[in-house]
C-alpha cells in the first residue's frame, strides 16, 4: 500500500480555490513519491483553472486517485479525471454541459466574436483532455457538450469517466480546501 496525502476540495472552481489548493500542496505533508488521494465535492467552475490544475497535479504526483462522494459537476469532472484511478460512490452524480460564459452590459460584434471563441476553445480543451483521459471516442464526447445532462456512476463507468465504485475511502485523513469556508481541517 502506498503511503498517502489526503484532500478534500469542496466548492467552485475558481481562482482563489485553485490559489489555496497551489499553496496547500507545496506543504510538506504532500510529497511527490506518495498517491494523492483527492476527493472533489464542487458545483463545477472555470474550465481553464480546472484543467490547469488536473494537470498540475498530474505532473506533481507520481500517482493520483480522484473520488466522487455526491457530486462532481461542470469544469470539476475535469478535475476529477486527473486521476489514474476514479472513483465514485454508487450514488453520486456527474453534471456535463456545454461551456458557458456571463456577459454583462452591451458588447459589440466583435466582442461577441471573441466570447464565442473562447467558448469554442473551452470546448476543444474539455474534448481533448477526455479524449486522453478515456478511452471513449471524440465524437462522443463532441455529442456529449452539446447538450446539458446528468450521468449516473453506471454512465459514467461506460464512458471511462469512473474505472471502479466505492462506499468509502481507507484510513482518509483529509486536509479540506473549500471556497464556502476558511476553516480548514489541519492534522
Amino acid at each position: 500500500m502506498h503511503e498517502t496525502c489526503d484532500l478534500f476540495i469542496s466548492g467552485a472552481i475558481n481562482r482563489e480555490l485553485v490559489d489555496r489548493i497551489l499553496a496547500e500542496v507545496q506543504t510538506d505533508y504532500y510529497q511527490p513519491e506518495k498517491l494523492l488521494r483527492l476527493v472533489i465535492d464542487s458545483p463545477g467552475g472555470s474550465i481553464p483553472l480546472a484543467l490547469t490544475l488536473a494537470k498540475f497535479l498530474m505532473n506533481c504526483f507520481h500517482e493520483v486517485y480522484t473520488y466522487n462522494l455526491s457530486a462532481v459537476d461542470s469544469a470539476a469532472v475535469c478535475l476529477y479525471l486527473c486521476g489514474s484511478k476514479r472513483f465514485a460512490n454508487p450514488t453520486s452524480r456527474f453534471f456535463m454541459h456545454p461551456p458557458g460564459v456571463h456577459v454583462h452590459g452591451t458588447q459589440t460584434a466583435q466582442q461577441l466574436k471573441e466570447i464565442l471563441q473562447g467558448l469554442q476553445t473551452d470546448t476543444k480543451c474539455m474534448v481533448d483532455f477526455y479524449c486522453e483521459r478515456t478511452s471513449t471516442p471524440r465524437k462522443t464526447w463532441e455529442a456529449v457538450f452539446g447538450k446539458s445532462r446528468y450521468m449516473s456512476v453506471d454512465e459514467a463507468l461506460e464512458y471511462g469517466i469512473v474505472t471502479g465504485v466505492c462506499r468509502d475511502i481507507p484510513q482518509f485523513r483529509p486536509h479540506i480546501i473549500s471556497t464556502e469556508t476558511r476553516n480548514e481541517n489541519r492534522e
